[in-house]
């Protein structure tokens, strides 16, 4: 019988927990806290696992108001699809049950400037970015930071800023609260960025702990996703990011640690000798 118990704590593995689409996890967008995909063809539809955390410099003016007349921030909105036009009408990916087309504004056909519609316009900027954040929480989820593994798959409009300099892509930092300035430069992901709208494919990016500036923290954590809206000399530029979660785990956190292979094979072997000593001294 002993024998049997030691076997079984030597073969104890620990087997990684998702945390995605969970309470404190990571969410794709376009989904509500109950896990069900979020209406894309009503107005003002509020995804709630991202905030528009920053706005360009200069944001001001019909081109920076939300739904409603009010300046934008804080709602990520799922932008407007009905019936697949603009800016759904073969210049984005169309919207699927794995994610939905996130923006400043739900609604892109208006304000109409320079014209009429599709002459709508979102501010942009040649230097500055928008910045939708997702907070997810180690502690809270009781999980192994240090072990995490994220695959996620993301487009933007735009890539990159007209000259290709600025390309959007992905940050991850340790915060205090959802509130907290955008995650610093020097914490972007290698390899983040994406194709753009016009590629219609959405990018591959791997967010592994320790691998390509990687960083998770024990407590609460931050993915900041910074897009560029590149100036163009006319209407017809509307502005969104799309995310779609692949997968999402880490080690659970063991509370007593579950001790190392080697300190199993010391403890087995003690059990076993003293076992083979008390069979002897009994005979």
């Amino acid at each position: 019988m002993r024998l049997i118990v030691l076997t079984s704590m030597m073969a104890l593995t620990v087997h990684a927990a998702s945390f995605m689409h969970v309470n404190n996890g990571v969410w794709s967008s376009g989904f509500s806290t109950a896990g069900t995909l979020l209406a894309a063809n009503v107005p003002a539809t509020v995804d709630p696992h991202f905030r528009l955390l920053s706005t360009p410099a200069g944001c001001a003016g019909p081109t920076c108001t939300q739904d409603g007349g009010a300046p934008f921030g804080t709602n990520s909105y799922v932008v407007q699809d009905p019936g697949g036009q603009y800016p759904f009408n073969g210049t984005w990916l169309s919207n699927n049950a794995n994610s939905l087309w996130l923006g400043p504004r739900s609604n892109q056909f208006n304000p109409q400037v320079w014209g009429t519609a599709p002459n709508v316009e979102v501010f942009a900027s040649s230097t500055d970015f928008y910045v939708y954040r997702m907070v997810f929480n180690f502690s809270a989820l009781a999980l192994l930071h240090n072990t995490a593994n994220i695959q996620l798959a993301w487009l933007s409009d735009n890539s990159s800023t007209t000259d290709g300099l600025l390309q959007s892509h992905i940050r991850l930092c340790g915060i205090a609260a959802a509130t907290d300035p955008v995650c610093s430069a020097s914490t972007a992901i290698g390899s983040s960025s994406n194709t753009g709208q016009n590629s219609l494919s959405l990018t591959p990016v791997s967010i592994v702990h320790g691998a390509n500036n990687a960083n998770f923290s024990s407590g609460l954590n931050a993915l900041d996703f910074i897009v560029y809206n590149q100036v163009i000399p006319f209407g017809g530029n509307p502005s969104g990011m799309r995310v779609h979660l692949l997968s999402a785990d880490a080690d659970p956190n063991p509370t007593p640690p579950i001790p190392e292979p080697a300190s199993l094979l010391l403890i087995s072997t003690g059990l076993i000798v003293a076992g083979l000593y008390r069979r002897r001294t009994t005979c």
